[in-house]
C-alpha cells in the first residue's frame, strides 16, 4: 500500500468554526474561507487573511495606511499610538494574562530558593514597568488584576533591592561555589525573539540582575522558545501566562501532577502539595466567594515560592479600521451577548465590512 504523506495539522488545521482553512504560505499569509454549513448560523465575510508581522510598529503602520483592516498587539507603545488615532476602533483587554520571569526549579541555581529570591530582589521592577509598560501596561504582583474577585491585596512582588539580592547571592555562592563566578550566580536567561523590544527587555532586566548574577542571554525564535521551556531546557525565561476567566482553567500550570520528566505543563516544575489542595478544593466550591479565598491563598503560596517574578499585566489591543463592523456583536445560539475578546482572541462570526 502506498504511504500518503500529509501536511502536519498546524499547517492545514481543521475545526468547527465559521471559517475553514483554504491555504497557507509560511510566514506570509494564511487564508480562511466562509463555512456555509457552519452550525452557528450565517457568516458575513467571504474570507479572512491572517498575516504574521512580528514587529508591532510595522503592524500598526499597515493598519494606519489601510493595508490591513485589523491587528492585535501587546506592545504598550503601539497600544498608545493606536488609542490616540480617532479613526480606529480599539477593543482593549487587560483583565488577565501576565508577563513574568519564570524559573526552572528542577535545575541549579533555581532549585535553591535563595537564588530564586535573589533574582526577584535584583529585578528592576520600576524601570521595567516604566520603560516597557510605559504607564500603559500596569505593573503586576500576581496572576490577577486588582479588579478580580480572586486578587490578593496582601501580595506584593519583591524587587528593586539589589543589596539584599547580593547578600543572598553571597550565601548561595559560599555553599555552591561551582555555580558562581566573581561572587555572583551564573545563570542563562532565555527570551523570545521580538526585535528591538525583546533585546531591550533583556537589557533592562540585566541592569538590575548584574548586582547578583552573571547572565548569559539566549534569544530564540518563538517556537523554539516554547519547546525548550516545556521540556525544561532552561534556567530562567521570559513568559506570559494565566488570564483565564475562571482560574481553575490554569491549574495545569501550577499543580504537582502536571510535572513530567520530559514535557511539563507546570513550567516551573515546582511542587506544592498545599497549593494542590487549595486548587482542588476551589474546584469543588460552588460559591465564588469561597473559591476566591482559596485562590488568594494560592497566590500567597506562589509568592512565597518565588518561582515567578511578575512584571506587568499584559494589555491586549484588537484594533480595527472604521470599515470593520460587528466585532463585539457575538452572541450565543440562544441570542445571549458574549464577551467579544479574551486575551487577544477575537471571534469573527459576527464581523462584516461596510462600504
Amino acid at each position: 500500500m502506498e504511504r500518503v504523506v500529509r501536511p502536519t495539522l498546524n499547517q492545514e488545521p481543521v475545526g468547527t468554526g465559521p471559517f475553514v482553512f483554504e491555504s497557507r504560505s509560511l510566514d506570509s499569509v494564511t487564508r480562511l474561507v466562509r463555512h456555509d454549513r457552519w452550525w452557528g448560523g450565517d457568516v458575513h465575510l467571504d474570507a479572512l487573511e491572517f498575516r504574521p508581522i512580528p514587529d508591532a510598529s510595522t503592524r500598526a503602520d499597515l493598519l494606519f495606511s489601510g493595508d490591513v483592516e485589523g491587528l492585535h498587539t501587546i506592545d504598550p507603545a503601539t497600544v498608545g499610538d493606536l488609542r490616540d488615532e480617532d479613526s480606529l476602533q480599539n477593543i482593549v483587554d487587560e483583565t488577565g494574562q501576565e508577563q513574568f520571569v519564570q524559573l526552572n526549579t528542577a535545575v541549579p541555581p533555581f532549585d535553591d530558593v535563595r537564588a530564586r529570591r535573589a533574582l526577584a530582589l535584583a529585578t528592576p521592577l520600576q524601570n521595567y514597568r516604566d520603560l516597557i509598560g510605559l504607564g500603559i501596561a500596569r505593573g503586576a504582583d500576581q496572576m490577577f488584576v486588582p479588579e478580580s474577585d480572586f486578587y490578593n491585596p496582601d501580595v506584593v512582588q519583591q524587587g528593586d533591592d539589589p543589596a539584599a539580592a547580593a547578600a543572598l547571592a553571597a550565601q548561595y555562592c559560599a555553599d555552591v561555589p561551582d555555580g558562581c563566578s566573581d561572587g555572583r550566580i551564573d545563570v542563562e536567561f532565555q527570551f523570545p525573539a521580538a526585535g528591538v523590544v525583546g533585546a531591550r527587555q533583556a537589557d533592562i532586566l540585566d541592569q538590575g540582575w548584574s548586582a547578583a548574577f552573571n547572565v548569559n542571554f539566549d534569544e530564540l525564535a518563538q517556537d523554539q522558545h516554547i519547546v525548550q521551556t516545556v521540556l525544561g531546557q532552561y534556567q530562567a525565561t521570559l513568559w506570559r501566562g494565566f488570564g483565564s476567566l475562571e482560574p481553575a482553567t490554569n491549574r495545569q500550570t501550577l499543580m504537582c501532577r502536571t510535572i513530567g520528566e520530559g514535557i511539563s505543563l507546570n513550567g516551573t516544575r515546582f511542587c506544592s502539595e498545599e497549593r494542590d489542595e487549595l486548587i482542588l478544593d476551589a474546584q469543588a466550591q460552588p460559591d465564588k466567594a469561597d473559591r476566591a479565598a482559596n485562590w488568594q491563598a494560592v497566590v500567597q503560596d506562589m509568592n512565597d515560592a518565588s518561582t515567578r517574578i511578575f512584571l506587568v499585566h499584559t494589555i491586549w489591543d484588537n484594533a480595527f479600521s472604521e470599515s470593520v463592523r460587528g466585532a463585539c456583536d457575538r452572541t450565543s445560539p440562544d441570542g445571549v451577548p458574549l464577551r467579544c475578546v479574551v486575551n487577544g482572541v477575537n471571534w469573527f462570526d459576527s464581523v462584516w465590512l461596510s462600504d
